[in-house]
């Protein structure tokens, strides 16, 4: 088939229009609003967080991690109520929520393989809802515990910016979330 050089030219800028964006996504590309997008970078070493949680606030109430290495937030309820980490906006990729065990403590008379096979720990993509009521977002950073409980909770954050740290049944706790460009 022979194109006239205008249709080819035009045929070229739509195929530059549309590779440009993928190329430069590898270093962060910057979006509207001067946010960057990263690729997830499954090589880099996982970064963990730790957030305690009781009526008194968040502790850290205000965390950052690097775009792009996966993310792993430990939430725990030192207190008696049930609590939310809910990070508004934060899109984030591949979320995984630790599957949760009704069984924390070690009868007697149970074999070490029986008890090391307790605490392997197994990841699902879906959370259900809170004894609250509450259904968390599947798409966004949402962990909760109830009393003097545990939750985890992995994933890529992609996109820099700073996000508000709220938890629906306390409107009082707050906290910050930013990812920045590593």
């Amino acid at each position: 088939m022979n194109l006239s050089p205008s249709v080819r030219c035009r045929r070229l800028m739509l195929v530059l229009l549309a590779v440009i964006p993928v190329i430069t996504a590898g270093c962060g590309f910057t979006l509207f609003g001067g946010d960057r997008l990263y690729l997830p970078d499954e090589q880099a070493a996982a970064v963990t967080v730790h957030v305690e949680v009781t009526e008194d606030g968040f502790k850290p109430a205000n965390v950052r991690v690097p775009a792009g290495p996966s993310v792993q937030i430990v939430l725990r309820n030192r207190g008696s109520d049930e609590f939310h980490y809910k990070v508004e906006g934060l899109h984030a990729n591949q979320i995984l929520w630790l599957v949760q065990s009704k069984d924390m403590v070690r009868e007697e008379g149970v074999s070490d393989d029986d008890h090391e096979e307790h605490h392997r720990k197994e990841f699902v993509n879906f959370r259900g809802t809170s004894p609250g009521g509450i259904k968390p977002n599947l798409k966004e950073v949402h962990l909760y515990a109830s009393g003097k409980s545990v939750d985890v909770i992995h994933f890529f954050a992609l996109k820099t910016g700073t996000y508000q740290v709220v938890d629906p049944l306390h409107p009082n706790l707050k906290g910050t979330f930013t990812v920045y460009a590593p």
